[in-house]
């Protein structure tokens, strides 16, 4: 119990101040409650299946080396946010009160997988009584947000969730005038700031407090120039014409890549915008593989400085008036998808196996292998294996594969 103590406490005193409503206190001990149960229950099972393992192995069980239920017991396997698969039991899925985020990992031990379809979900309400607004989700599985008033003001803070964490409710990390995006991990995150000089790039690892990336600022267009993959930061600085950089996490001395705008980066390609080849209408795609420096060009028609552009290991998406294409990294194979995509501003991402194409109430969801797209209520965002969509006043987060 007193892990789970500890954890609430660090949550409550993550808010910097915030003085958290008394309802915030009573969902986060509930959480806390839940979770004594489940782990109770996982240990009595685990002594079970130790026990019988000895039996069977042996021929008979030595009482001295069966686990029993105290601090001493056998370690149960990881708990994370999320609900069981429909009609398995024990989850919380189909229960008359709200989901409150609060679920068992359906893995078989520490470290185990998510197996794909298995769902996670956090509430949107924050504890300082703000909404929480989201930027995406990174590829493991982390959500990156700000918290947002009923006046449409944001917070300015910086918060977090992540599938490491034993409860699922978000955490600020940082504070950041004019933020307006963040992308990362819980290796490494990293968000706009504004200061005395234009934007800066921040970055945060695992630990340690945040620091500036480079001195030459970061760009925003349509489509956000910063990205983080395996690790890697690429971000395109505010010089004339643009020029992109690249770090190796947060302590690493920034190195310039190439001139451009980076669009869109998956690991090692990064997807850098520069102007048509003569006679071309539209952009310029200059992709560069950070492992090997081998460079390709390719002509966009059509594209502006309002298209949206997002990278995952086998796709270049492409949205622009209303349409979606998607390019095939390696033959740049143009496929159209002939869905229509929702009206309104919009972001688009990119994961293994689905696009995400989101406004701030509708999106539509296409499956890149099985060639359907899903139109849905409410946002929608995709990295890496997972998919995370906004589901009435909580968030559902799905392993694709």
């Amino acid at each position: 119990m007193e892990d789970l103590e500890q954890l609430v406490a660090s949550r409550l005193q993550a808010l910097d101040g915030a003085e958290p409503s008394a309802e915030a206190r009573d969902r986060v001990l509930g959480r806390v409650d839940r979770q004594v149960v489940v782990r109770r229950r996982r240990r009595r099972a685990a002594g079970s299946v130790a026990g019988a393992s000895l039996v069977v192995a042996g021929g008979l069980a030595l009482p001295s080396l069966l686990p029993n239920s105290g601090d001493g017991g056998a370690t149960p396997p990881p708990i994370a946010i999320g609900t069981v698969e429909p009609g398995e039991k024990g989850g919380t899925s189909g229960g008359s009160g709200p989901d409150l985020g609060l679920g068992e990992f359906q893995g078989d031990g520490p470290g185990a997988e998510t197996p794909p379809g298995a769902a996670g979900g956090f509430d949107r309400s924050l504890p300082t009584g703000k909404t929480l607004t989201v930027f995406g989700i990174g590829p493991d599985g982390t959500v990156l947000g700000m918290g947002v008033g009923p006046n449409g003001r944001s917070d300015r803070t910086l918060w977090r969730t992540d599938l490491s964490a034993l409860l699922s409710a978000p955490v600020p990390i940082a504070k950041a005038d004019g933020l307006y995006s963040a992308t990362g991990s819980a290796e490494v995150t990293v968000w706009p700031k504004r200061t005395d000089d234009g934007f800066q790039l921040m970055c945060q690892g695992a630990q340690g407090d945040p620091v500036q990336l480079g001195t030459t600022g970061v760009a925003r267009r349509a489509s956000v120039g910063f990205h983080v993959d395996e690790g890697v930061v690429v971000w395109t600085d505010r010089s004339p014409g643009g020029r992109v950089w690249t770090a190796r996490g947060c302590a690493d001395e920034p190195s310039p890549l190439t001139e451009g705008y980076a669009a869109a980066f998956s690991y090692p390609y990064v997807y850098v915008l520069r102007p048509g080849e003569a006679g071309a209408t539209g952009q310029g795609v200059h992709r560069v593989d950070m492992e090997t420096g081998a460079a390709e060009d390719h002509d966009l028609p059509g594209a502006t400085k309002a298209t949206l552009y997002a990278a995952a290991k086998d796709t270049f998406a492409v949205a622009d008036e209303g349409s979606l294409t998607l390019y095939d990294p390696e033959t740049w194979a143009p496929r159209a998808v002939p869905d229509p995509l929702p009206e309104g501003e919009a972001t688009l991402s990119a994961g293994d196996d689905v696009i995400a194409y989101t406004t701030s109430d509708e999106s539509l969801v296409y499956d890149a292998a099985d060639q359907t797209a899903t139109p849905r209520e409410g946002t929608a965002f995709a990295n890496g294996p997972w998919l995370l969509t906004r589901e009435g006043d909580s968030f559902q987060l799905a392993k694709t594969s």
